[in-house]
């Protein structure tokens, strides 16, 4: 017969052309592949190959060879003898394949089938096997590793392959030699699919080990058929500060972040826009999923100590100095041996382009760019989502200095990581991979993978950068700190904890703290205290901020108002100023709907009443006015019915900040459109209109609140 080929192509003429079919004499093809046992890592398999001859005529003596270029499986069986088939006919043969041990899980192999009447049939078998993923890590005593000392692990891990791993045993290395594994090797018995298991291991960091070094670690799986799996974490050395640099790593390399600002090597966010869909000046790739493309570099850049003059660009957020068609979508630990060599990795996941329609994607927009004037070579990944959910939009550069323009003291370029848009969705706790690695994969260093980050790190974020360098720490020029500080809320009942902001600048990790708080308590010399006020008062709060340079003291009078429990709550008086008025109203649309402890006696006569607990934010029970533990409509009666009474107090509330007020804009709303249009009513909704920007109302008739309830 005729088949009728259409090939179509966007701004294209279409293609037509008629193709004869026609039946052979002898036509050979491969029909069915039957495992005859699972296909697993480290497993001998037999494949039984089914070929059937399609033609008009017997086939005589028939054969066929068995290859494959995956490295993850021997073929001992390379050929086999089908015989005779005659039309019409199949044919079955066995061919035993070897897969090795360490093959990872859901690899797919293909196979060529070469048949001697001269056709060729391909198929591919996908490979279960051992894999776990890490969870968490908990390190005994105070949490950290130090140097010099003996710290008990516990890793935690889950087994997300498609069978029970039995009987296994997880050996824990590390590539750094600032760490003795006192207890290597683990007995973890069985693991349900889907379930997870720890392994507790003793190390001993070097005493000479830097403060913030990254320790890599690598436990390597094996169960009782030999089958191996591997995961990579890595620990912190020393209880340092989140705004202090990260690293080294063995080979002397720093990452410093946006928060680093006592650092001289600090970064500042800058994004410098090439894609001149946004009006930039670079040279665009638009690529599809999982793509790399190679170009050279525009300048020699020293790596780890090796000289690179081209590098890959990945759509999956990386780079590699060396030349590679690999895309490796599913990120990993820095250092481990999945991935590029001499990889740089500002955002490692599995990216795609913005999806059309159910299925289509777009390109994604990779753009590169030399800046002669500023001897800075810049990558940046344009129009790029997060496959995991398909919404999440990463946007980020890296940018590679010319060493013959910006020189270090290792000879080493400096790379600098910002980002315009930074998601980090989860996917099986996976999230992004942040860090450089070298050039054989032995050493790197990681900001975060997992979505664990040391703890000298900043979480990814908005507008922020992260810098690259072998250029060790140094302090910015010390000036004298200016204290200040502040907390999320100044008042409250007794007893009253208060967490306290330390806004001291600069925000040098040496600078040295005395807080008092005159409420008779000893001085605090903690960064940003917790303090609990146990008795009413209004207390000064006193802040003292030193360092080699000098010292500065702020003051702030009547700062913390801590009110009593007894005899607090007057119906109608919200703000505790001793007299009810319309500024009462604020308080009620502030905490709407607010819930708590109900009073013993519910009443509106106007009487002091015991706070009676159980509030959330605990001056919220003051705009409970009928006590019935629900701040609601009802609670405006009592204004009207205590209108202008008064009582002595010693401590109002605060009046609210426009912004406080402007969060609770809905809550006035239904407040304004409920009150009526007389008496006291109107006072208070005309309030509401005044702070608010509603209508205001004139007064048609007068009357009182009292009188039309």
């Amino acid at each position: 017969g005729e088949i009728l080929i259409t090939i179509t192509k966007p701004n294209y003429y279409p293609l037509q052309q008629t193709i004869d079919v026609v039946q052979a004499n002898v036509d050979l093809g491969l029909e069915n592949v039957n495992p005859a046992s699972a296909v697993v890592s480290g497993a001998t398999v037999q494949l039984d190959l089914t070929l059937k001859n399609f033609g008009t005529q017997t086939a005589n003596s028939v054969s066929a060879d068995l290859t494959s270029n995956n490295s993850n499986v021997n073929i001992t069986t390379t050929s086999a003898d089908f015989g005779d088939i005659n039309a019409g006919a199949t044919a079955t043969e066995g061919y035993e394949i070897e897969i090795n041990s360490n093959c990872p899980n859901y690899e797919i192999i293909e196979f060529d089938l070469a048949i001697s009447d001269g056709s060729t049939s391909k198929f591919q078998i996908i490979v279960s096997s051992l894999i776990f993923e890490f969870e968490s890590v908990v390190i005994s005593g105070n949490g950290v590793l130090e140097p010099d000392e003996l710290s008990s692990i516990t890793v935690m891990f889950n087994n997300i392959g498609s069978f029970e791993a039995t009987s296994i045993y997880a050996d824990l290395t590390s590539t750094s030699n600032y760490v003795s594994i006192i207890t290597s090797n683990y007995p973890v018995g069985n693991v349900a699919i889907n379930g997870s298991a720890t392994a507790e291991y003793v190390v001993q960091v070097a005493e000479d080990c830097h403060v913030g070094m990254n320790i890599p670690f690598q436990i390597e799986f094996t169960d009782a058929n030999g089958l191996t799996a591997s995961i990579y974490f890595s620990l912190e050395v020393g209880d340092i500060e989140q705004n202090a640099p990260t690293g080294p790593d063995a080979y002397g390399y720093y990452a410093y972040d946006s928060n680093d600002q006592y650092y001289d090597n600090c970064p500042e966010y800058e994004w410098i826009e090439i894609d001149p869909q946004e009006g930039g000046n670079g040279q665009v790739f638009e690529l599809g999923d999982d793509r790399s493309v190679v170009i050279p570099m525009p300048f020699d850049f020293p790596f780890y100590g090796e000289v690179g003059d081209s590098l890959t660009i990945c759509t999956n957020g990386w780079i590699s100095l060396h030349p590679t068609w690999e895309t490796y979508f599913r990120n990993w630990n820095i250092p481990s041996a999945l991935g590029p060599y001499g990889m740089i990795a500002p955002y490692w996941d599995d990216l795609i382009g913005e999806e059309i329609e159910d299925g289509v994607y777009a390109d994604m927009r990779i753009c590169y760019y030399y800046d002669e004037a500023e001897n800075i070579f810049v990558v940046e990944w344009n129009k790029c989502f997060n496959r995991i959910d398909l919404v999440s939009v990463e946007k980020f550069e890296l940018v590679l200095y010319d060493p013959a323009s910006y020189p270090t003291a290792s000879g080493n370029g400096e790379i600098q990581f910002n980002y315009k848009l930074a998601n980090n969705p989860d996917w099986k706790s996976n999230y992004a991979t942040v860090g450089i690695e070298n050039h054989d994969q032995s050493e790197g260093l990681l900001y975060t993978y997992a979505n664990i980050y040391p703890q000298s790190a900043s979480p990814l974020q908005n507008e922020f950068s992260i810098k690259f360098t072998t250029e060790e720490p140094e302090f910015t020029a010390p000036i004298i700190p200016i204290a200040d500080f502040n907390t999320g809320r100044t008042y409250g009942i007794a007893p009253f904890e208060v967490s306290f902001i330390n806004l001291t600048t600069p925000q040098y990790f040496y600078n040295e703290f005395t807080w008092e708080f005159n409420d008779g308590s000893p001085l605090s010399e903690e960064r940003n205290p917790i303090h609990t006020f146990s008795d009413p008062g209004s207390y000064d709060i006193t802040l003292t901020a030193e360092n080699i340079e000098g010292l500065d003291e702020i003051t702030k009078s009547s700062y913390i108002n801590v009110f009593s429990t007894d005899g607090l709550i007057w119906p109608g008086d919200t703000n505790n100023n001793g007299i009810v008025n319309a500024e009462d109203i604020l308080q009620i649309g502030v905490f709407w709907r607010q819930t708590g402890n109900a009073r013993t006696n519910s009443s509106l006569v106007w009487a002091a009443n015991d706070y009676p607990g159980g509030w959330n934010i605990d001056v919220a029970s003051l705009a409970d006015c009928d006590g019935n533990g629900e701040v609601n409509i009802a609670d405006v009666l009592a204004l009207g019915l205590n209108w202008e009474a008064t009582h002595s107090t010693i401590l109002s509330l605060p009046p609210f900040s426009p912004e406080e007020l402007e969060v609770s804009r809905s809550n006035f709303e239904d407040i304004y459109y409920t009150l009526g249009n007389s008496g006291n009513e109107l006072l208070i909704k005309n309030y509401i209109a005044r702070e608010f920007d509603l209508p205001i109302i004139q007064p048609i008739e007068i009357n009182s609140l009292k009188q039309n309830y």
